[in-house]
């Protein structure tokens, strides 16, 4: 069996880490002087195991002993890989991007709910052909007021991105 090291080298590569005490240490969150000791013959606790296999998707068995194939099957959630893999990166990311990330995505829920309340108001469903016509206006009213409402929530997360850079997060 290969030393702990090599698999954690091997599970930091699929999950896209570097290989050092500093940026395996932010990406679960303890100090690099815990790392430290695993890049040689040391190994880390069992519940270790399973939080580093946990974030960084591999099989926590063959992290620990090398049994069983690195990556299990997905789990039958119904996510697709490409699900999966953005669960992934979003648990190994840096704590303050992934508050950025929750954020965002409720103001992107928030955009959905008016976006639903707008296609009920200018698309009222018609009860006869003559509304046909009318039915295309709201639409085209509809459309430009989408145009505006994406535009306006591409300013405002750009806005988040900028301000999030210079404060250097």
């Amino acid at each position: 069996m290969r030393p702990f090291r090599d698999r954690l080298r091997e599970a930091a590569a699929y999950a896209g880490i570097a290989y050092s005490p500093t940026t395996i240490g932010r990406a679960l969150g303890i100090a690099k002087q815990t790392v430290h000791p695993w890049m040689g013959d040391g190994e880390p606790r069992a519940a270790m195991v399973f939080r580093i296999a946990d974030l960084w998707g591999v099989n926590p068995r063959w992290l620990a002993t090398e049994e069983g194939p690195m990556v299990q099957e997905p789990p039958s959630s119904g996510l697709t890989l490409h699900e999966l893999e953005i669960l992934r990166r979003y648990r190994t990311a840096d704590p303050q991007w992934r508050q950025s990330l929750r954020m965002m995505a409720k103001a992107a829920a928030k955009v959905v709910v008016m976006l639903a309340v707008a296609v009920h108001v200018l698309m009222p469903a018609p009860t006869e052909a003559a509304f046909a016509r009318q039915r295309f206006t709201n639409n085209t009213d509809c459309m430009r007021f989408l145009r505006w409402l994406l535009g306006f929530w591409s300013c405002a997360a750009t806005f988040r991105c900028v301000t999030l850079a210079k404060l250097g997060h």
